[in-house]
């Protein structure tokens, strides 16, 4: 069949010339490689699904101020305890001195500052989680067409399925610094925190993580000269799972962990040609 031209201006080509051109394109791809499963991911889709460290770090922050909301009272009043996690100079500077200052050099009191030190492989860690996936189907599909069309020739709605790969789980530990100015402030902190161990810290509606904490210590300091404080440790143990957005693997290099995929539908016209002639 030769190449015509329509009205537009579009070079149109017969069916045979279509399927050679085709069949180019598939020899041209990467051997095992199937491009009809890459899929572009915008704001439409679901948002990539990874668990890191500093999530981790963030949802106890976030559990801490905004459900525990730490306060304690001072001449009647309530104050909302200020928490903070320490970088490593931060850290490093309060280990030695013992309290942390402002830059004035006065005392903060009271304040809660903590840090993660020690990250363990947790028992549910199986070497073959990378191979396992966990699938499940989101809501509302945007390449479903919800008009007539659609229920006139019965087509089947395509579902968008997420398959994500199983975490790693990790043990992970995090030690805590209380200052407050007198003892019965800091009596009031511990049983508040004490009464949310045991569960599970997060954002609502997002990663919830274990958290438990075995015993405090608690030492009121009176220097000579100087402020009074009172200050608590204690390292909080927190049940977690790590997964990042790529992984590597022998056959197929890296890839995502999460993998954004749509089931087939069909759509079958069928057209009858009455060739009748009516005199």
């Amino acid at each position: 069949m030769s190449n015509t031209s329509d009205d537009t201006g579009f070079k149109v080509i017969g069916v045979d010339q279509h399927q050679r051109a085709y069949e180019r394109e598939i020899r041209s791809e990467p051997k095992g490689e199937n491009r009809g499963r890459d899929i572009l991911r915008d704001s439409r889709h679901s948002t990539p699904i990874s668990i890191t460290l500093m999530k981790i770090d963030g949802a106890i922050l976030t559990y801490l101020n905004d459900q525990i909301k730490p306060v304690v009272e001072d001449d009647a009043k309530q104050i909302i305890v200020p928490i903070r996690y320490a970088n490593a100079e931060r850290w490093k500077q309060v280990r030695k001195d013992g309290v942390l200052r402002d830059g004035a050099g006065r005392v903060q009191t009271p304040i809660i500052l903590f840090r993660r030190t020690s990250i363990r492989r947790g028992g549910l860690t199986n070497p073959v989680n990378k191979f396992v996936d966990r699938t499940y189907e989101t809501g509302w599909n945007r390449h479903n067409s919800y008009d007539k069309f659609a229920v006139l020739n019965r087509i089947t709605p395509s579902r968008e399925l997420v398959s994500v790969t199983m975490p790693d789980y990790v043990d992970l530990t995090y030690d805590f610094l209380l200052w407050t100015d007198y003892i019965e402030q800091m009596n009031m902190l511990i049983e508040t925190l004490n009464f949310e161990m045991d569960s599970y810290w997060g954002d609502r509606g997002d990663f919830k993580f274990r958290v438990r904490v075995d015993d405090y210590t608690i030492d009121t300091d009176v220097p000579t000269e100087g402020d009074r404080y009172v200050k608590a440790t204690f390292q909080m143990k927190v049940n977690a799972y790590l997964l990042p957005e790529t992984m590597y693997t022998v056959d197929k290099g890296p890839q995502a962990t999460d993998r954004l995929r749509y089931t087939n539908k069909k759509v079958v016209t069928i057209i009858e040609v009455d060739d009748t002639i009516v005199s």
